[in-house]
């Protein structure tokens, strides 16, 4: 009698699959920190009460890398811990990155990931608000600009005294408008953006709304 057997494989691996090339770099998860799988053999650091992350980044890089799956620049605006880069740079690996976040301790986190995956060689991490047109030249593009934007106004409801859960939910550093003028500023011609956002009605103008005015 045959037995059902589930498939086990993807891409040729099983969890947990391939050791990432820079998993002897020394990098290792603190006491307040979890180092979990993320995208076929990489990993991603998170903090164990801090932001984590969600099918909202999942479904951005998902998404993003389907629609445009021979990139060779990307670009994540607003990265967080980097699992939407992270995530687009094991589905994309002949693609050069650059990724852009505002908040110190989650800089760290995405610059320790990258080392324990073995992406340094080509994924930058920019350390700034990616509003502030120093961050990036404005000669600069790319061929798919992906974004996991936070969906609420700060008057919009009870907010986390964790720093990392603020930013993620509450528009600290820009709202959606944000995210697409500057991806319309540094698409390359033919170029992608890939983003997530709520589609209930008064969300869904505000998405339409930022991407007209952006062009």
């Amino acid at each position: 009698v045959d037995t059902f057997q589930p498939d086990t494989h993807f891409k040729g691996w099983a969890k947990p699959g391939p050791i990432p090339p820079g998993a002897a770099s020394g990098v290792a998860p603190s006491d307040r920190e979890t180092l979990d799988a993320i995208s076929g053999h990489f990993r991603l650091l998170q903090l164990r009460d801090g932001h984590r992350f969600s099918t909202d980044d999942i479904l951005t890089a998902w998404y993003g890398t389907s629609w445009c799956p021979s990139a060779r620049t990307a670009l994540d605006l607003g990265s967080g811990i980097g699992t939407v880069g992270m995530i687009a740079a094991w589905r994309l690996p002949g693609a050069r990155f650059v990724t852009v976040e505002a908040q110190d301790e989650s800089v760290a986190l995405a610059r320790r990931s990258a080392r324990y995956n073995g992406l340094e060689e080509r994924y930058e991490i920019r350390h700034g608000d990616f509003r502030d047109p120093a961050l990036l030249r404005a000669d600069e593009r790319f061929e798919l600009i992906t974004g996991s934007p936070p969906y609420f106004p700060l008057d919009a409801g009870v907010k986390s005294e964790h720093p990392q859960k603020l930013a993620c939910r509450f528009e600290l550093r820009g709202t959606i408008a944000d995210y697409c003028s500057t991806a319309a500023a540094h698409l390359a011609r033919g170029g992608w953006f890939a983003c997530v956002f709520p589609t209930e009605p008064a969300q869904l103008t505000r998405v339409e709304a930022g991407a007209s005015a952006a062009g």
